[in-house]
C-alpha cells in the first residue's frame, strides 16, 4: 500500500562508485568509471580555468579560445575535422564556465583510439585560423544580441555585477566590443597561457578498463608539455553595504522581470547542503513557497521560482518571475517577504520533507548512466568537496531540521543587502519601486541612464 511518502524520502546512502585513478608525469589525472552495458565511451577532461582567468582588458578571449579549437590544427582544417567527427561517430562539446572547462567526446567503443587521436589534436596543436575565428565571432556577436533581448539575461547580468562588483565573479557576460578586438593572437596567447595537462582531469566513463584509460592517456596525451593556469588571487567578497535597486528599460514591454539576488555560501562550505534546503523550499518547485504565492494566490505570473549559484569563494540566491508590469513593485514585495520569512520563521514538516526528496530524486537521476556520474565527479574535484560527497549528500539532506533550514538563511539572507532588478518598461514600472529606495536605471546594453 502507497503510504504517500515519497520513495527518495527514504534513501540515506548511495552506491557511488569507486573511482580508479593515475596521475601522468605532465600533471594530468586520469581516472575510470568502467561500464559494460554499452559499448560506448565517454571522455571528458576538465580545467581548473573558467571565464574567472580573462583578464578585465578583453572578456571574450577564453570563450573564443573554448569555441575554437576545433576549428583547425596543425594537420587538419576545420572541414577535415568535422568530415572525420562525422564519419567516426564522434560527439565533440566545449563549455566554458565561471570557473572551470569542459572538453569531452563520446564515441563507440571500437573507435575509441580514433576519438582520443582528434581530440588530442584539437587540445594540443589548435591553430585557431583567422578565417575560422571571424566565423566563431559573428556566431558570438548574433548570440550576445539576442541575449540582449531577454529578460531573464538583463536581470542575472545586473544582479552579477552588483553583488560581485569589483570581483573576478562579475565577468558573467562578454561586451561586444571585446569580441570585436579578440585579435588571433590574443586568442593563441590566453590559450596557451591557460590550458594544460597540470590539474587538468581526464575521465573515461564506460566500456574501457582504467588500465585502458591510463595506456591510451599516455599514448595521447603524455607528451603535453606540463602547462596550467596561474592560480587566481581572489579578492575578498565584499557585500552590499545598502538595498540596491536597478531598473533596465525595455520601453513598450508588455511584462517585466523581477528578480531578488543575495549573497551565497562558497561551494564548500558545510552548510551549503542546508542552503541547498532552503532555495528548494522557497522556489526550487512547482510546489515551493514562491510558486504557491506569486501564481496561485496572486496570479501574478506563470511561474516564480529561485535558484542557487555557489562558486569557490561565493555564491548567489537568485529569486524572480516574469509578471505583469502593472503588479511588478507588489511582485518584489512578495520576493521580499518570503525571504525575509526563511530568516525568520522555520518551514513545515511538509515542506521540508518534499524538499528533500526532490532533491534526493534530481541527485539519484544525475546517478543513471557513468558519463553523468563523471560529471559529478569532475565537478566535485574540481570544487574541491570531499571524496564521500556525493556518497553522503542523501543522509546529509535527510538531517535537515526546520531551525537548520531558519539558522542557515538567518546567517546568509539576514546579513546580506539584497540586489532587487526589475526589467520591463521605464515608465510603467519605476513608480512602483520608488518605495524600495534610490532606482538606478540602465538600457539593455548596460549603460546607466541619468
Amino acid at each position: 500500500m502507497n503510504s504517500g511518502r515519497p520513495i527518495a524520502a527514504g534513501i540515506q546512502t548511495i552506491d557511488y562508485p569507486p573511482i580508479p585513478e593515475e596521475s601522468l608525469a605532465n600533471g594530468l589525472l586520469v581516472q575510470t568509471i568502467e561500464d559494460h552495458r554499452f559499448p560506448i565511451v565517454s571522455v571528458q577532461i576538465a580545467f581548473p580555468v573558467g571565464r574567472v582567468h580573462n583578464t578585465d582588458e578583453n572578456l571574450a578571449l577564453l570563450q573564443l579560445a573554448v569555441e575554437s579549437v576545433k576549428e583547425g590544427t596543425r594537420t587538419r582544417t576545420a572541414r577535415q575535422i568535422a568530415d572525420e567527427m562525422d564519419y567516426w561517430s564522434i560527439h565533440h562539446s566545449g563549455e566554458l564556465y565561471m570557473e572551470s572547462t569542459l572538453q569531452a567526446i563520446r564515441v563507440l567503443e571500437k573507435h575509441l583510439e580514433r576519438g582520443l587521436e582528434i581530440l588530442s589534436d584539437l587540445l594540443l596543436n589548435p591553430v585557431f585560423p583567422e578565417q575560422e575565428l571571424e566565423k566563431t565571432r559573428a556566431r558570438w556577436a548574433s548570440l550576445l544580441r539576442s541575449q540582449r533581448s531577454q529578460s531573464d539575461f538583463l536581470a542575472t547580468e545586473r544582479a552579477y555585477l552588483a553583488c560581485f562588483d569589483g570581483h573576478p565573479y562579475s565577468r558573467n557576460t562578454i561586451p561586444l566590443e571585446h569580441l570585436r578586438k579578440a585579435s588571433r593572437d590574443s586568442v593563441i596567447e590566453s590559450y596557451s597561457r591557460n590550458f594544460g595537462p597540470s590539474g587538468a582531469l581526464l575521465l573515461f566513463a564506460g566500456a574501457v578498463t582504467h588500465q585502458t584509460s591510463v595506456r591510451l592517456a599516455r599514448k595521447f596525451f603524455g607528451h603535453w608539455t606540463p602547462q596550467s593556469a596561474a592560480p587566481i588571487d581572489y579578492p575578498p567578497l565584499r557585500k552590499m553595504p545598502a538595498r540596491r535597486v536597478l531598473l533596465v528599460d525595455r520601453p513598450n514591454s508588455a511584462q517585466a522581470r523581477v528578480q531578488v539576488a543575495s549573497h551565497a555560501l562558497p561551494i564548500v562550505d558545510p552548510d551549503t547542503v542546508l542552503l541547498r534546503v532552503a532555495n528548494q523550499v522557497l522556489g526550487g518547485s512547482a510546489s515551493a513557497r514562491l510558486f504557491l504565492k506569486l501564481r496561485e494566490e496572486k496570479g501574478y505570473t506563470y511561474g516564480a521560482y529561485s535558484r542557487l549559484k555557489t562558486y569557490r569563494e561565493g555564491g548567489l540566491v537568485m529569486a524572480g518571475a516574469g509578471v505583469r508590469s502593472d503588479v511588478a513593485g507588489e511582485s518584489v514585495d512578495e520576493i521580499l517577504h518570503e525571504f525575509s520569512k526563511m530568516a525568520s520563521g522555520i518551514p513545515s514538516e511538509e515542506e521540508l520533507s518534499r524538499s528533500k526528496a526532490e532533491i534526493i530524486g534530481s541527485f539519484i537521476r544525475q546517478m543513471e548512466t557513468s558519463s553523468s556520474i563523471g560529471g559529478l565527479e569532475l565537478r566535485r574535484r574540481l570544487a574541491g568537496l570531499p571524496v564521500d560527497y556525493y556518497r553522503t549528500l542523501p543522509s546529509n539532506v535527510q538531517q535537515v531540521t526546520p531551525p537548520m533550514v531558519r539558522q542557515v538563511c538567518g546567517r546568509v539572507i539576514a546579513n546580506s543587502q539584497p540586489a532587487i532588478t526589475v526589467v520591463g518598461d521605464r515608465k510603467s514600472v519605476e513608480n512602483q519601486l520608488k518605495h524600495l529606495g534610490d532606482v538606478e536605471v540602465f538600457d539593455p546594453q548596460g549603460n546607466r541612464i541619468g
